[in-house]
């Protein structure tokens, strides 16, 4: 057992002294991360044992068994010790406020300020303590203040007297929800009154106000920010940047308006009109376009015809198609390639000739005759998947070889063996955390945070540093978040 230790102690520091990428500089002296810490420009060797060690001015210390305070390192004789202004203390009796340790009571368990408060019964507003209920109503902060939402409101810190009900903030002013409209563009606020018979400032455009049933905004963005733009009375009228368009005669391109272009095209030395006729090889053909296609210079019915080699045949298209210039019944025949081939049973294509999916594949372009269903492709080659699998187009036997990489690796440590970064390694001793392998602290680290191991049933990762979770409280029944 203890040569084994030692091997692992050996492999470790080969391993970290070969990953040139961690090393760092310590008041100009280099180091590698995973084996020092660099404290007050004070360059320290980390103990093999505790990889998660953090700094406390000049020393080091292991954040799961003690802690730093006033830079002095303290041993954490109970879970929840921490430091108030150089002093310790048991968060879960204690509460530091402003520099001095304060004793958890019902007058109060948290802080505002620097003064201790009843969260259940009371406010902290921005400093400020206020009771939670008075004569009967709920308080609630408004910046260092407090208002009743049942008639007052609160805008940019400021308390008007204007219930919730019946107004809404306007930047720093409340307006009414029925008889007022807001518009809030470019920095500015602008209140109207709004008058419901006529729907008149109904909305906004930027900061003018627009009847909806009439007017339209349209905008465009210019350096960052939308410019509006209203349009009084071209209500359905469609926008294109920051103007409107008159779909019947005009197009939106790029954001500008354009005008229509003629439906009259040319066809050899006559024009025609494309939303009525066909150009077929510089012939006019009176038939509409949803309908009817061009064969040659005449014309054929898409639903009831099929036009092959410029051949025009009366069959349905929905069996028939075109294979080169071959017409075929896609029931008797497949295409490959342009060459016809019977497509008696399940056939499909392979390049430019034609296979039967049941007792062949089609891998890389080649056909092969397979005696199983579970053949499959592997590279320019076929291979059984209940006994081979592929690594990277190359087979290998499951049971005794694995795909590490881009290779095939034997299975040296049998169902232990592991692959981190096409390298193979025993599960049982190492772990692989982001390519990198690290021993195992116990048989259950079996978890990754950032490149350390770590056990899931008794620490947590946070933000790449992980903390072990104290066993009384896995006994009380509570989780340790981050």
């Amino acid at each position: 057992m203890k040569n084994s230790a030692l091997v692992v102690i050996f492999v470790w520091q080969v391993f970290i002294q070969t990953k040139a990428s961690d090393l760092a500089l310590c008041n100009g002296e280099s180091y590698n991360i995973w084996s020092h810490s660099c404290c007050l420009g004070m360059l320290l060797k980390k103990p093999f044992s505790t990889m998660d060690t953090l700094c406390c001015g000049s020393l080091m210390y292991h954040p799961a068994r003690e802690f730093c305070c006033g830079n002095q390192v303290l041993k954490k004789e109970k879970p929840f010790m921490e430091c108030c202004d150089g002093q310790p203390y048991n968060s879960a009796a204690q509460v530091c406020c402003g520099g001095k340790i304060e004793v958890k009571s019902e007058r109060g368990n948290a802080c505002c300020g620097n003064s201790l408060y009843n969260p259940q019964s009371q406010l902290c507003c921005e400093g400020r303590i206020w009771q939670k209920t008075v004569g009967g109503y709920e308080e609630r902060c408004c910046g260092a203040q407090v208002y009743v939402a049942n008639y007052q409101s609160c805008c940019s810190g400021n308390v008007h007297n204007a219930s919730y009900t019946d107004y809404r903030c306007c930047g720093d002013h409340p307006v009414h929800r029925v008889n007022e409209v807001c518009c809030t563009a470019y920095g500015r606020t602008v209140i109207y009154p709004r008058v419901m018979s006529d729907n008149i400032h109904s909305s906004c455009c930027g900061i003018q106000p627009m009847n909806r049933k009439d007017d339209v905004c349209c905008y465009t963005k210019e350096g960052g920010m939308y410019q509006m733009t209203l349009w009084a009375g071209k209500a359905g009228q469609p926008c294109c940047g920051n103007q409107t368009l008159d779909y019947r005669t005009e197009l939106c391109y790029e954001g500008s308006v354009r005008k229509t272009p003629s439906v009259f095209l040319p066809c050899g030395e006559v024009t025609f009109n494309s939303h009525t006729q066909l150009c077929c090889s510089g012939v006019v053909q009176n038939h509409g376009p949803d309908t009817h296609g061009c064969c040659a210079s005449g014309t054929f019915d898409l639903n009831n015809q099929v036009c092959c080699g410029n051949q025009l045949y009366d069959l349905d298209p929905k069996h028939h198609l075109c294979c080169d210039s071959q017409i075929y019944n896609k029931n008797e025949k497949i295409c490959c390639g342009g060459t016809l081939f019977s497509s008696t049973g399940q056939m499909s294509c392979c390049g430019g000739t034609a296979y039967n999916i049941a007792s062949q594949r089609c891998c890389d372009d080649t056909v092969y005759n397979v005696s199983t269903p579970s053949a499959g492709c592997c590279g320019r080659g076929t291979y059984d998947r209940k006994t081979t699998g592929c690594c990277h187009g190359k087979p290998f036997k499951l049971g005794q070889e694995f795909c590490c990489g881009d290779s095939v690796r034997a299975l040296e440590f049998g169902m232990f063996s592991g692959c981190c970064h096409q390298n193979v390694y025993d599960s049982r001793v190492f772990s692989c955390c982001s390519s990198v392998l690290l021993p195992l602290y116990s048989d259950e680290s079996t978890g990754c945070c950032g490149h350390k191991p770590y056990d899931p049933q008794k620490e947590r990762c946070c933000t790449l540093l992980f903390s072990p979770k104290p066993y009384s409280e896995l006994e009380a029944g509570y989780w340790v978040r981050c």
